[in-house]
C-alpha cells in the first residue's frame, strides 16, 4: 500500500484501539457476563464449530481477548489471531498460555485493511472469520474484505458478523421513548457504539446489501442470519433481565425471523458464512 493510504489508516484506526484497550482488562465482567451477548457468544463459537475442523489454518480478525481463538485451539485448529488494541492482543497471548494453547494460536498485531502488507507473504488461510463488529471499525469496508480475500484459499470459509443497520428493537425503543436521534443512530453515516460502559468507538453500521456488496467479488454468499432481531442489544440487557415472562416468547420469535428476509437484517448483529470464489 502506498505511504498516502497507510497514514490514513493510522489515524483511522487510532480511536478504536484506545477504546478497545480500556475495555481490554474488564472484558469479562461487563462482555462475558452479559447475558444477550452470551447468546449472540453461543451462536458465533456454533457457526466457527461447524466452518473449521482439525488441522486447518484460520485467520481471527478482531480477535478481542481470545475468546474464540483459544476454543477453536482447542478443537485442534492453528489460528493466527490479529487485533488494532495492544491491551487485547496481550491479553490474547497471556489467555492463550494459561489454557494450554500457545503453540497454536499465533498473536498478530494488524489492521485488516494491511493485512497483505503485514502477514508474511505465502501464507494461505483456509479460512478467516470477524466477529463482534471488527469489520464495522474498518475505515473501509471493501478494502478489509478484499484484503481478507488476499490470504485466504480458494474454496476458504469466511464467516463474519457485523453491527447491522437498522435495528429493529433499537429503532421501536427509541421511539417509544421520544429519542428521535437515539432511535435513528445507526442510519447515520458513523455511529458511536457502546463498549459496554468501557466508552465508546465510532464505527458504521452495515446493512445487508452493504455487507454483501462487499463480499461479492471475492466470496459466494452461504448462509446468513440475524441475531438479537427480536431481542434487544446487550446494551439492555438491564432492562432485560429485569423482565425474565417476556424471555421465552421473544427467544422462540427471534429464532423463527433470524433467517428470513427483511426481519434477519433488522437485528443488533448480521451474520454470514461464504465461500472464497475458485479462479
Amino acid at each position: 500500500m502506498g505511504e498516502a493510504q497507510g497514514g490514513l489508516n493510522a489515524q483511522s484506526y487510532a480511536s478504536p484501539a484506545e477504546g478497545f484497550d480500556r475495555l481490554a482488562l474488564r472484558y469479562d465482567d461487563l462482555v462475558e457476563a452479559n447475558p444477550l451477548h452470551a447468546q449472540l457468544r453461543r451462536r458465533s463459537l456454533a457457526w466457527l464449530e461447524e466452518g473449521f475442523r482439525p488441522g486447518m489454518r484460520v485467520l481471527d480478525l478482531g480477535c478481542g481477548v481470545g475468546t474464540e481463538a483459544i476454543h477453536l485451539a482447542r478443537r485442534g485448529i492453528r489460528v493466527v489471531a490479529t487485533d488494532i488494541s495492544p491491551a487485547m492482543i496481550e491479553q490474547t497471548r497471556s489467555r492463550a498460555r494459561t489454557a494450554g494453547v500457545a503453540d497454536l494460536v499465533d498473536v498478530v498485531a494488524c489492521r485488516i485493511g494491511e493485512l497483505s502488507a503485514t502477514l508474511p507473504q505465502g501464507i494461505g488461510f483456509d479460512g478467516a472469520y470477524a466477529s463482534f463488529g471488527a469489520l464495522n471499525c474498518e475505515p473501509d469496508l471493501a478494502l478489509a474484505i478484499r484484503e481478507t480475500a488476499s490470504v485466504v484459499k480458494a474454496g476458504g470459509r469466511f464467516v463474519a458478523s457485523v453491527v447491522s443497520r437498522p435495528c429493529v428493537s433499537e429503532l421501536g425503543l427509541g421511539l417509544a421513548s421520544g429519542n428521535l436521534r437515539k432511535a435513528a443512530r445507526r442510519l447515520r453515516e458513523g455511529v458511536l457504539i457502546d463498549l459496554y460502559g468501557a466508552g465508546t468507538v465510532r464505527a458504521q453500521a452495515y446493512s445487508e446489501g452493504d455487507l454483501t456488496r462487499a463480499l461479492r467479488p471475492w466470496f459466494r454468499l452461504e448462509r446468513i442470519e440475524g441475531w438479537l432481531v427480536a431481542l434487544p442489544p446487550p446494551y439492555l440487557a438491564r432492562q432485560w433481565v429485569q423482565h425474565p415472562w417476556i424471555h421465552r416468547p421473544l427467544g422462540a420469535l427471534d429464532e423463527r425471523i433470524s433467517k428470513v428476509w427483511p426481519f434477519r437484517g433488522w437485528g443488533d448483529h448480521l451474520h454470514v458464512a461464504a465461500r472464497r470464489h475458485r479462479p
